[in-house]
């Protein structure tokens, strides 16, 4: 029989910290080859710092969590370069130049605005990363 369990802080972190590393193996690693050593994961967040902080404090948690944990499996440490997209169309498009042209950036997680999602789709489509 399956037992439900409570939506915790906890256990929101846990999926969330998953869904971190589950996008990590798809999105980024695609152009590693196998026997490829892999120092590190770095991972692009594109939001909007005024006004959602709260996600930005749980994809900063679920990084800590995962880096504590020895990170990904075990040994791959996940490091996130933050861009403010400032609920603007331009400034989510030059965030998202800035963290195309990094040359480390593995995937993108953001933006959650629509227009913003469609500015930035192309550049970072371009660029063969996930978003």
């Amino acid at each position: 029989m399956m037992r439900m369990q409570r939506l915790t802080r906890r256990n929101f972190l846990r999926a969330l910290a998953g869904s971190v590393v589950g996008t990590s193996l798809i999105g980024s690693w695609s152009g590693v080859g196998w026997g490829q050593a892999v120092a590190s994961l770095t991972v692009g967040v594109l939001l909007n710092r005024s006004g959602e902080t709260k996600i930005i404090e749980g994809i900063q948690l679920a990084s800590e969590i995962i880096n504590e944990q020895g990170g990904i499996a075990g040994k791959i440490p996940v490091k996130l370069v933050l861009e403010d997209g400032r609920f603007s169309p331009v400034e989510a498009v030059n965030g998202a130049n800035r963290l195309v042209n990094r040359g480390d950036v593995g995937f993108v997680l953001g933006p959650l605005i629509s227009v913003q999602a469609l500015a930035t789709q192309p550049i970072f489509a371009a660029a063969g990363m996930a978003q």
